[in-house]
């Protein structure tokens, strides 16, 4: 379906508005979102930066409290017994006083002497291999094993001083990482807090259900790097994640996890997205309502002419056309004038030349007919009067005569029935059948058509309202023409008569050469002949009008060298009373 100029305009300009609308919102919301990433990237920063500077205040705190336990007298006098029991029993006071939850004392040696811990599953083995990484002075203040996850710090416990100083043995002191320590690094930092091992979970502030969501994050994603802040999903939640290792010289590497929640984050985005494309929407809008105003005042002159147009394709040459709009418009709308009124000035010359070469071919043509009936006529009447042989002669004679003048008088009535616009039919009740019957007999009539064939059938009752003599003379142009298209030997022309509901169809076929393809398309028209030494070109016309008359029609159903069909449809014009199918065959 072709759409208006203004329809156009309108969805074109639509589509563009729309199309930088749409970008430009779509810019500034990618905008927003990079700055919203920055934003959370640079939060997520802060957070790392603040847990360590939580870590140093903490290591440096612990490790004031070790040395300063380092410098008890006490202390170095338990150490100095070396005596494990004793050491043992006496620490425990130690302990407390320190506020930790681990505090071990080792000889010079590195085995412990006396271990105590707020779990009870951190044994010998643990101490001394605590007291063995120490003791290698690695620079790590992290230790993980089954029991947990500690913040350790070591100090060295020495008696004396300058030459005489002597080593009395090590202290170890250790805080336990659980999710009331990850409770209070969350609140400093203002993030959720996982710390752990692979996807082993030691402490964290979230809840049981974010819990087991991580471990699958982090089974799936343990072999990826964690120095970049990425996104992740546990369960209906989303964070932005990023990764501090805490000590990688035990049985495995220990790292902290810093999640910001981005529930807020993304809810802004939705909001954002809703009013971008209600934005759009509005826009779109308003832009169409000044679009249509806009192109119908561009488009209104031209469909004024384009109706001028089609007033003047449907005949109406005084269309009034209003020469309004722009200068171009107004250009354009009185060359349209100009040259609607040269081609009407032009069709009606070509009318006249036409109706001029119509009165020539016709007055050439009905001239020599009459010039050749004329001559017959005078040629007889001549014999006529100068015979003195038999009557029969004279009759012979006569009938000739006669012939010529009914020739003469056809050739008339041909032209009057021509230049009727429409004929006023006598109607009656008759029988489609016997007027052709009634053609086929007048043709017969002359000595020429004898001895050709003529078939004439029916399988129904051809009873209707006809103009009898108008309709009889139009069969017998169409028969005429299929006798003269046959050989005089060879030649057959049948008729079959059939009913189709309401219209009666009746086939003339001839065995004749078939019609040349450079007269079917103007057949139909006057004057228009073939093949036929005496033929004006007027019988197939005036067949055709007598049809169209009663308000049917003749159409080429079929042509080629082997014979041609032309197709007669005429309503009944009343119901048949008779039902019995008729035939004949003649």
């Amino acid at each position: 379906m072709r759409l208006r100029l203004q329809s156009q305009l309108v969805i074109v300009m639509i589509a563009v508005l729309s199309v930088l609308t749409i970008v430009s919102l779509l810019v500034l919301r990618h905008s927003v979102q990079t700055e919203v990433r920055r934003q959370t990237l640079d939060a997520v920063a802060s957070s790392v930066h603040a847990f360590d500077r939580l870590q140093e205040q903490q290591f440096a705190s612990l490790l004031r409290t070790a040395s300063m336990m380092a410098e008890l007298p006490t202390l170095k006098a338990v150490l100095a017994t070396k005596h494990p029991t004793t050491i043992q029993d006496a620490s425990a006071e130690f302990w407390k006083l320190s506020g930790t939850d681990l505090l071990i004392l080792g000889d010079t040696a590195g085995v412990p002497m006396a271990v105590h811990a707020s779990v009870a599953n951190l044994g010998t083995e643990s101490a001394n291999r605590i007291l063995a990484v120490r003791s290698a002075e690695e620079p790590e203040s992290w230790w993980y094993d089954e029991s947990g996850l500690y913040r350790i710090v070591s100090q060295q416990v020495t008696a004396g001083s300058g030459k005489d100083q002597q080593a009395l043995g090590t202290i170890v002191l250790g805080l336990r990482i659980n999710d009331a320590v990850a409770q209070e690094i969350g609140r400093l930092t203002g993030t959720e807090v996982v710390l752990g091992v692979g996807d082993s979970i030691l402490a964290t502030t979230l809840s049981s259900s974010d819990r087991a969501g991580l471990k699958d994050v982090l089974r799936n994603q343990s072999g990826e790097r964690d120095s970049v802040p990425r996104e992740i999903r546990i369960g209906n939640r989303r964070f932005e994640t990023a990764s501090i290792v805490l000590q990688t010289g035990s049985k495995a590497t220990v790292r902290c996890y810093m999640l910001i929640p981005l529930e807020e984050t993304y809810a802004f985005l939705s909001r954002l997205n809703i009013t971008i494309l209600v934005l759009a929407l509005m826009v779109a809008l308003l832009g169409a309502a000044l679009l249509r105003v806009i192109s119908s005042a561009i488009t209104r002159p031209l469909e004024k002419l384009v109706a001028a147009v089609k007033a003047l394709a449907s005949g109406d040459p005084n269309y009034r056309v209003e020469l309004k709009g722009s200068v171009e418009v107004k250009e354009l709308g009185s060359a349209f004038v100009s040259m609607r009124r040269d081609l009407v000035e032009s069709q009606q010359r070509q009318i006249e030349a036409e109706r001029l070469a119509a009165l020539g071919r016709a007055a050439g043509s009905i001239s020599h007919d009459l010039r050749h009936h004329l001559a017959a006529l005078v040629a007889n009447a001549e014999f006529l009067h100068d015979s003195k042989g038999p009557d029969s002669d004279r009759d012979d004679l006569y009938r000739e005569i006669q012939r010529a003048s009914d020739q003469m008088t056809v050739l008339i009535d041909s032209l009057v029935e021509i230049s009727r616009e429409r004929s006023t039919l006598s109607l009656a009740e008759d029988e489609l059948q016997q007027i052709v019957v009634r053609a086929r007999d007048s043709l017969k009539a002359n000595p020429d058509f004898r001895q050709q064939q003529i078939d004439i059938t029916s399988s129904c009752d051809t009873r209707g309202m006809f103009d009898a003599q108008k309709l009889q003379r139009a069969f017998f142009n169409l028969l005429l023409n299929a006798y003269e298209a046959t050989s005089a030997k060879s030649g057959m022309v049948s008729v079959d008569i059939k009913s189709v509901g309401d219209t009666l169809e009746c086939r003339i076929t001839d065995n004749g050469h078939g019609i040349p393809d450079a007269v079917k398309v103007s057949m139909f028209e006057p004057f228009v002949s073939a093949g036929k030494n005496n033929g004006t070109g007027l019988g197939l016309t005036i067949a055709t009008k007598i049809i169209r008359d009663h308000s049917g029609e003749v159409v080429l159903e079929s042509t080629s060298s082997e014979g041609t069909t032309f197709l007669v449809r005429l309503p009944r014009r009343s119901a048949p009373e008779r039902t019995a199918p008729a035939s004949a065959v003649m």
